[in-house]
């Protein structure tokens, strides 16, 4: 596998905008041989702007205009100026009216929510605080995002699936496989410590509580440890 940071950035952008099932289920397939690289070669942002990229060019897709131009085309031009040059990227931001603090990436999403050319409403895998989850600074992403009115408790219009129904989902599988479930456990407790309500149910009645439950007989013998550790953590929010 090409694990160059641009081929990497080809490979996150291909799974950007495809269901939530597939893009973590990439992730997953290539858990051992792909994900530790992954990481340690995007220390150029190149994996948070092939993200932004593709949550701009979802919003712009709502609005195209017949000329084929829409009010999202700048922030398009502004986001892959990054990819090539972080240094006229931010000297456009600026002149945009952007935040002059902090890193480029993290000023480029938070100009990009407050002028409206990404949203943060969960629209199955286009969410911003999904996507942000894998990325390496995800704190900070999600930090930003919450602090920029993201909410915790956002539902899909159709599966009315939020964001720990569908985190929780991904992760019991991969924990189950066995995944990393350090990381897994740090992501579920900040989204409960950030509002998620592990009691509020999808379009069928089934909560997150719920469904940790369902999952129990995967974790036989000595997976058996692993459930309970979920289990205990998020029953500390219920």
């Amino acid at each position: 596998m090409d694990r160059s940071v641009s081929g990497v950035e080809r490979a996150y952008g291909a799974v950007a905008g495809v269901g939530l099932s597939r893009t973590f289920g990439y992730y997953k397939k290539f858990d051992r041989g792909f994900r530790a690289p992954f990481f340690r070669v995007l220390s150029n942002n190149m994996c948070a702007y092939s993200m932004l990229e593709s949550l701009i060019l979802s919003k712009r897709l709502t609005v195209l205009q017949p000329s084929g131009s829409t009010p999202h085309d700048v922030a398009i031009r502004l986001v892959r100026l990054a990819k090539k040059s972080e240094e006229d990227a931010d000297e456009m931001l600026r002149a945009l009216g952007g935040s002059v603090e902090g890193p480029l990436d993290l000023r480029l999403m938070e100009w990009c929510v407050k002028e409206g050319h990404v949203s943060l409403d969960t629209i199955d895998s286009q969410s911003p605080v999904l996507l942000s989850i894998e990325l390496p600074d995800w704190k900070a992403y999600l930090n930003l995002l919450f602090a920029l009115g993201a909410d915790p408790n956002d539902q899909t219009p159709r599966a009315r699936e939020s964001l720990i129904h569908r985190y929780l989902w991904w992760g019991m599988g991969m924990i189950a496989a066995g995944g990393n479930q350090e990381r897994f456990m740090e992501v579920v407790r900040f989204l409960l410590e950030a509002g998620a309500d592990p009691l509020l149910e999808n379009k069928v009645g089934q909560s997150a509580w719920w469904f940790i439950h369902r999952e129990e007989d995967r974790f036989g013998g000595p997976l058996r440890a692993r459930w309970e550790a979920v289990r205990d953590l998020v029953a500390a929010y219920v």
